[in-house]
């Protein structure tokens, strides 16, 4: 959190830039599950698929604070890995390229990611034992609050294998019968929601709009 640009990346931090800008094999160290198990991350070098936010920690009362959403301003913006950090991107704009496949790094499917120890299987690693566990927010009043919704994830997501391939991660996390309600009869359009069409004249479609959580 800090509103100085270039951001120098301080001493107790290192570890971490170290670890996004030159990827040494590394271990597990308090993780239930995956605890002393190590991964090699290839090639060796900084990559979209990891990167810094920086937030901007100045109050809404400044007239350069982020917080006040004026043009060219934000709160949150990407940085590479670097040793001093420069936002190339607002976090919006990041996001909308992720989904066009112009930022971000592909990772494997579940079944190819188990046959190698690289970046597709930490992907799958945060996956699925991020999804196992609970979380509290003192603020909103969340209390062992479950990750996923109603038994299922809350949504939609897919890696790319090839480039006319497309897996839909969420069954290959929760199970094919879990996440065969995000979609119509067998295909790739999420469920319409029936009880949601008001006017005929609405575009039947499923849910087009989504929500991200900071």
């Amino acid at each position: 959190m800090s509103s100085k640009q270039p951001y120098p990346i301080r001493a107790a931090e290192r570890h971490q830039l170290q670890l996004y800008a030159e990827w040494p094999d590394f271990r597990y160290a308090r993780s239930s599950g995956l605890t002393g198990q190590t991964r090699n991350v290839n090639p060796k070098a900084p990559h979209a698929g990891a990167q810094y936010l920086l937030i901007d920690d100045r109050p809404p009362d400044e007239p350069a604070s982020g917080l006040l959403g004026f043009p060219g301003t934000y709160p949150i913006g990407c940085c590479m890995p670097d040793e001093f950090l420069h936002d190339h991107a607002d976090l919006a704009s990041e996001l909308f390229h992720l989904f066009l496949f112009r930022s971000g790094r592909a990772f494997e499917d579940h079944g190819a990611a188990g046959c190698a120890n690289d970046w597709s299987q930490v992907v799958w690693d945060l996956i699925e034992y991020g999804m196992k566990y609970r979380f509290n927010r003192a603020r909103s009043d969340r209390q062992n609050s479950p990750r996923t919704y109603a038994a299922s994830a809350d949504g939609l997501s897919f890696c790319q294998t090839s480039p006319n391939r497309r897996i839909d991660t969420v069954s290959q996390a929760i199970g094919h019968s879990d996440a065969s309600r995000f979609f119509e009869s067998g295909g790739d359009e999420p469920p319409r929601h029936s009880d949601r069409q008001t006017n005929d004249g609405e575009p039947r479609s499923g849910v087009s709009l989504i929500l991200i959580e900071t």
